[in-house]
């Protein structure tokens, strides 16, 4: 996603990223804070005018058609990526996401990528204080959080449970 911290930060593709922003700009909120943008789901995202297309490819050749509504947000509140790589999927934590051997898990490990993560878990969410990039194994481990008082993400715990209790794998002695 070298594109993103581009989007954001040149001043050439300042009226592309106002324009994305007016594409969500009919929010509803819901109890739990989330906010969530009329008119596009999982399968449609914004895209951009065709008069930005050229000026887009120019600037940034890998920029997407299409953009999540999150990563808008994001773009919008000028959140950047970090520029420096994620970390590493920690080691003792490897056997338990590769159930085997971490010695079988280390020549096997995905490269870590940044993702935005949703604390709410919930992938509609735009309320920008519900999301935040990390590493893509520190998203996966909050697939399984019961969220609240029983987080144990730090620094940013889980705001809400992503499944039901019953459903969760217990996490904390790994952690």
């Amino acid at each position: 996603m070298e594109w993103y911290n581009v989007l954001v930060t040149d001043a050439r593709l300042a009226p592309v990223l106002e324009h994305l922003s007016r594409k969500i700009a009919h929010v509803t909120v819901e109890e739990t804070g989330c906010h969530h943008v009329e008119g596009f789901d999982e399968k449609t995202r914004p895209v951009v005018d065709k008069r930005f297309h050229s000026a887009l490819k120019e600037i940034c050749p890998t920029i997407p058609e299409r953009f999540s509504p999150y990563v808008i947000a994001l773009a919008n509140a000028k959140v950047l990526i970090p520029d420096r790589p994620p970390p590493t999927y920690p080691k003792h934590l490897r056997q338990v996401k590769q159930k085997r051997s971490s010695d079988a898990a280390a020549g096997n490990e995905k490269e870590a990528t940044w993702v935005c993560s949703h604390l709410c878990h919930n992938r509609r969410c735009v309320n920008i204080e519900h999301l935040r990039w990390e590493p893509s194994w520190m998203n996966r481990l909050r697939d399984n959080c019961p969220g609240g008082d029983q987080c144990r993400h730090r620094p940013d715990p889980c705001l809400n449970p992503h499944r039901s209790v019953v459903e969760l794998i217990d996490w904390t002695e790994y952690l």
